[in-house]
């Protein structure tokens, strides 16, 4: 995604180098990103992801995870879908009630 001054991809030596150049190029300071890592990024792709209901097997596939971490990590994404959640089951148990 990066490359070095050279051309050249990014190696641990000089990943902070051209992350730094990176970020200044695209957000200068005071813009409200200037202090983005690499890392919030990267939670930013994990919650919309989640968010755009892809299958976990798949996002985690994407970051890199087992489902297992990708549990771990961003169960907190999911905090605020009780209520959706629970209209999901009203909804089966319904469903099921109509079969019956």
């Amino acid at each position: 995604m990066f490359v070095n001054n050279a051309g050249r991809s990014v190696t641990p030596e000089n990943y902070g180098k051209v992350w730094n150049r990176a970020k200044a190029e695209l957000w200068p300071t005071g813009h409200q990103l200037a202090a983005t890592n690499p890392y919030d990024l990267r939670h930013s792709a994990a919650t919309a992801m989640l968010r755009a209901h892809v299958p976990l097997p798949e996002v985690a596939r994407r970051l890199g995870h087992s489902v297992d971490i990708l549990l771990r990590v961003y169960a907190g994404v999911f905090d605020d879908e009780v209520e959706r959640s629970n209209s999901f089951i009203d909804a089966e148990f319904a469903r099921q009630a109509v079969r019956r």
